[in-house]
């Protein structure tokens, strides 16, 4: 049975949502062909030597410090969506994404938007925004 997923390292999921915390996890779940909805998180943790000494790490109160964990050497959710297009590899409904970090936002829409597959989309996600 398929079922909606919410790919995020910190928020929880929405009631009826299952929620995946890593990209790897996330790509196990679209190539077993379980995913019907999808919702995107941008930043996904930092690795364990920036995590430590604190680097990559954002307070999301400027433009500049608009991440929360991250850093260049743990995927990220524009590493997924890369893959997924890559691989043609998508869920049944056009993904959405709710990562608070506006350029990653920004990116992994772009790529959505250009590469989602022509299919009948189903109604709007409830409890899920595509919004930054």
């Amino acid at each position: 049975m398929k079922s909606d997923y919410y790919m995020d390292d910190i928020r929880q999921a929405p009631d009826g949502w299952v929620c995946e915390r890593t990209v790897s996890g996330m790509r196990s779940a679209l190539e077993a062909g379980l995913v019907r909805r999808l919702s995107l998180d941008h930043d996904m943790g930092a690795c364990e030597a920036c995590a430590s000494v604190g680097a990559h790490i954002g307070d999301s109160r400027t433009p500049a410090t608009t991440f929360m964990n991250w850093c260049p050497h743990h995927e990220d959710g524009t590493g997924l969506v890369r893959w997924m297009v890559e691989n043609d590899v998508w869920p049944d409904e056009r993904p959405k994404v709710h990562s608070m970090n506006p350029v990653g936002a920004k990116w992994m829409r772009e790529m959505i938007d250009d590469h989602w597959p022509l299919r009948t989309v189903g109604s709007a996600s409830q409890g899920v925004s595509d919004e930054d």
